[in-house]
């Protein structure tokens, strides 16, 4: 399970056929492991407007999917909240402003932080390899 149409191990050019107004570009300095950072912006999540940033390890394969609500208020935290609780189940953890919900191959995690006019929305599917045995 990835987000969307998006499974874990798709190239550059997979996620170019299905996102066509897909920007790709340089990782940014604190991202580990990655080779190649794919920008999609204005894609609808649970009726709030997101960027979504796919990012590729350094063989190329599509590891880590953040979405970030081009307005983060707490009412597109709570739509997003909403939608993965409605789609996934109740979240197998909460700490403070992060849900968390755990798979067998993904982890997907809600951060919101909303203090006054600022906020901090961001929303990741993160691939699991990183637990699964070595065979």
């Amino acid at each position: 399970r990835c987000w969307g149409q998006t499974k874990w191990g798709m190239t550059a050019a997979d996620i170019q056929r299905l996102f066509p107004s897909a920007k790709a570009g340089p990782c940014t300095p604190h991202q580990k492991n990655c080779g190649t950072r794919i920008e999609v912006p204005g894609i609808d999540v649970a009726g709030v407007k997101c960027s979504v940033i796919l990012t590729l390890d350094k063989s190329g394969k599509l590891d880590l999917v953040l979405l970030a609500p081009a307005a983060p208020t707490r009412k597109n935290a709570d739509a997003l909240l909403s939608g993965l609780t409605e789609k996934y189940g109740r979240p197998t953890s909460r700490e403070q402003n992060v849900w968390t919900w755990t798979f067998t191959t993904t982890t997907i995690s809600l951060s919101a932080i909303i203090s006054g006019d600022f906020g901090m929305v961001f929303l990741s599917y993160q691939r699991r390899a990183s637990l699964q045995p070595n065979l």
